[in-house]
């Protein structure tokens, strides 16, 4: 049974127990509209940070994330055994290696595109006009855990003027014709939705 009048101790709990509830919260909500998709929300995401800012090393991607870099293995190999990632060597570290989505993971991750467009535009018609500013605040809020947690910045970031339209940067690598072609056409189908 559910308590009628809230506990006292729940003013105690911190902005980092909120955060706690609202990635499980987002996780759900990913979780059940990707489950036809084979993908985990995670899973996800990580086919998402590759498919927009790699190839990259395992450790750059546990900057990006936060991730331990067991916990970035071990989402590496589950990529790797279903054929949905691709090693490089990298130009300028022998030591080290890129990853990035093959051509069958490029594919996994076109297909689940669609359910998770889905979901997005239900969360978007619920923020309605606020979404921007959602958005905004929890960069802010990301730049601060990130230097709490020591980490570098995150891959992409929105103009913080509340005024603006939102825009996506890339500092990767330049993109061959077809990649800016593929891009162009995601753009028009998140135009179009």
């Amino acid at each position: 049974m559910e308590p009628s009048t809230p506990d006292p101790e729940a003013r105690r709990l911190t902005l980092l127990f909120d955060l706690w509830l609202l990635l499980h919260v987002v996780s759900g909500l990913l979780d059940a509209a990707l489950s036809d998709e084979g993908l985990s929300a995670d899973d996800f995401g990580l086919y998402s940070l590759l498919r927009g800012f790699g190839p990259a090393t395992p450790g750059r991607i546990g900057r990006w994330t936060g991730m331990r870099p067991t916990t970035v293995s071990a989402a590496l190999r589950r990529l790797a055994d279903r054929g949905h990632l691709e090693r490089f060597a990298h130009p300028t570290d022998g030591r080290s290696y890129l990853v990035g989505l093959s051509a069958a993971g490029r594919a996994a991750h076109a297909s689940a595109a669609a359910s998770f467009g889905a979901i997005v535009a239900t969360v978007a018609d619920e923020l309605g006009d606020e979404e921007q500013d959602h958005r905004q605040r929890l960069q802010a809020l990301d730049a601060s855990l990130r230097r709490v947690a020591r980490l570098g910045p995150r891959p992409y970031s929105l103009d913080l003027d509340p005024g603006s339209a939102p825009r996506l940067t890339y500092a990767g690598p330049p993109l061959s014709a077809e990649q800016e072609d593929e891009v162009r056409r995601y753009i028009e189908f998140m135009r179009g939705r």
